[in-house]
């Protein structure tokens, strides 16, 4: 079929069906009568779409949606709705072929709309991935895929240079570096042992942002937190830092030995990093909540930005504070960190419940000293 008028309005149709039907799943379960009229309207509209091309494929790329080399948020207001769904599942593209079925449909809609845990399996007539292009590859903001520390620094990395040459956070890149994160950490439960290592002062920044998100996700998930919240911790990992994007290299490279002046010209940055982050449409709550204040004391007695008289910093800013100090401690410096583990730990033991959150500095402890007793976050 021509990519003409009829075209764009059946592709709008099926992306506001696929997003209607994975919401009314989520929201009243597969039985709804909506959920059905979804599954019959995008059962239509695809037959029609595919009665002259085998397939029909639908690629994530950043926060965009696309039928080949055509963004569908400008075609269809539901766009958002959908992208939102492939990316808390990880999925990247989704191919339909000809003679998909309406149970097929169905069963898409139940797992696109389910519990956090719930994955997205490829069917005979649906198949679902990641997108993975080569390291040279050009195109619509294409993604590598992420399956090494060294890809997910890089990527980080890349994202923040982007946000420095034009203001622009790719939100979309970032998540698939949290979910990432996430994936190696179940893989491997060695918390440490999937921080990236100091690569040279260029490289901090994407290096720490990389390594916060990590330590904080593991925290979380010692904690016993779902995956899906764990993600969104570590995605605030990723930004606690953003603020800083404007402040010159040399603060980074001088991080414990600067003039005052200019640690109060870097204290800006939490107020700094949550006015880039209101710039992001879809930024979840808790990368707001945590930029503003991973900086404060665990009791909200001081800290910047001014401390709220009776206000107490959010338990997963908490989180992040500690696991900032942590990185800091054990990676900073030329990878030579700030002191010996011993030293570390009882840095943590002397700071928990004066600066830091206590139960977060026991988890820090764990993850420094797996020997020791039973962790839970108190």
């Amino acid at each position: 079929m021509n990519r003409g008028p009829e075209w764009e309005a059946l592709i709008g149709g099926a992306v506001a069906e696929l997003a209607a039907g994975a919401t009314t799943v989520a929201l009243y379960g597969a039985s709804h009568p909506r959920a059905e009229q979804a599954v019959g309207e995008l059962s239509g509209r695809l037959g029609r779409l595919l009665r002259d091309e085998p397939e029909l494929t639908l690629v994530l790329l950043g926060d965009d949606l696309f039928c080949g080399d055509v963004p569908l948020a400008g075609i269809t207001r539901h766009a958002e709705n959908l992208v939102r769904r492939l990316q808390r599942r990880g999925v990247e593209h989704v191919t339909f072929r000809s003679g998909v079925t309406g149970s097929e449909l169905r069963e898409f809609f139940i797992e696109l709309g389910g519990g956090p845990d719930t994955s997205v399996q490829s069917r005979p007539h649906i198949q679902v991935g990641v997108v993975e292009v080569d390291e040279g590859a050009d195109g619509l903001g294409g993604r590598r895929s992420l399956p090494t520390v060294t890809d997910r620094v890089e990527l980080v990395g890349e994202t923040f240079a982007q946000l420095g040459r034009d203001g622009t956070l790719q939100l979309g890149d970032l998540e698939a570096v949290a979910r990432a994160i996430v994936q190696g950490l179940e893989r491997d439960g060695d918390v440490f042992a999937q921080c990236a290592a100091w690569d040279e002062e260029a490289e901090w920044p994407a290096v720490h942002a990389h390594n916060v998100a990590t330590l904080a996700a593991g925290l979380a998930r010692m904690a016993g937190l779902e995956t899906e919240l764990c993600r969104e911790i570590a995605l605030a990992g990723l930004v606690h830092d953003v603020g800083r994007a404007g402040v010159p290299r040399r603060i980074f490279e001088l991080e414990l030995e600067l003039p005052m002046r200019e640690v109060e010209l870097d204290l800006d940055h939490p107020q700094a990093g949550l006015a880039i982050l209101l710039d992001s449409p879809r930024m979840p709550y808790l990368p707001l909540i945590t930029v503003l204040e991973h900086h404060l004391a665990h009791d909200g007695s001081r800290g910047t930005p001014k401390p709220l008289i009776g206000h107490r910093p959010h338990p997963v800013s908490r989180l992040i504070a500690v696991a900032d100090a942590a990185d800091v401690m054990v990676h900073g410096r030329g990878g030579r960190g700030l002191a010996t583990r011993e030293a570390t730990v009882a840095w943590f033991e002397e700071s928990a419940g004066r600066t830091l959150d206590a139960g977060w500095c026991r988890g820090i402890r764990q993850l420094l000293v797996p020997e020791q007793s039973d962790y839970s976050p108190g």
